[in-house]
This record gives C-alpha cells, sequence and structure tokens, in this order.
C-alpha cells in the first residue's frame, strides 16, 4: 500500500520565478523481505526547489535556473535507510 501527500508553492514575477514542494509518502510492503525477515514498511521525506532567472544578464534569450532537491528514506529494516542529494545549474537560450 503507497500513501503520499504533496504540498506546492509557486511564484511567477517578472524576470523569475520560484517553484518549491515539499512531501511525505508512507510504503507498506507485502511479502516479508526473505533476508530481514521483515515486512518493510518506509517513511519518505521530500523537498524541492527551482529558482528560474529570465533575461539572463540583460538578454531576453538567455536564463538560468538553480534546482535543489532532498529525499530521505526511514524504513524499518535500518539497511535500506538512504539520503539522496540533488543539485544543479541549467542556463538555457531561446532560439
Amino acid at each position: 500500500m503507497q500513501q503520499s501527500g504533496k504540498l506546492g508553492l509557486r511564484k511567477f514575477a517578472p524576470g523569475y520565478q520560484v517553484i518549491l514542494s515539499t512531501g511525505i509518502g508512507l510504503n507498506d510492503y507485502d511479502q516479508t523481505h526473505p533476508i530481514f525477515d521483515k515486512t518493510r514498511e518506509d517513511t519518505t521525506y521530500s523537498a524541492f526547489g527551482v529558482f528560474t532567472l529570465s533575461d539572463l544578464l540583460g538578454n531576453k534569450s538567455l536564463s538560468s535556473s538553480l534546482i535543489a532537491g532532498y529525499r530521505h528514506r526511514n524504513s524499518n529494516i535500518g539497511f535500506l535507510d538512504a539520503d539522496t542529494f540533488l543539485g544543479g545549474f541549467t542556463v538555457g537560450y531561446k532560439f
């Protein structure tokens, strides 16, 4: 069984955009793990954001985005706990 919920915020303004989101998810598995002899249950927390700057350096054809994200999975089987980080920087050109 999988359940999840997300909450997001978007801000569009002249010259920039901001998109933020956060979420939580619960996963319950039906079968017992063959090695750990437990039924796996996970809780996942996440946060993600994008900041986009249009008209980069005064040029209407250029844009740039800064991207960042984080996800944490907490499992009742400790071996399956995980942290994931995401980051990036982009430059775009409109033809």
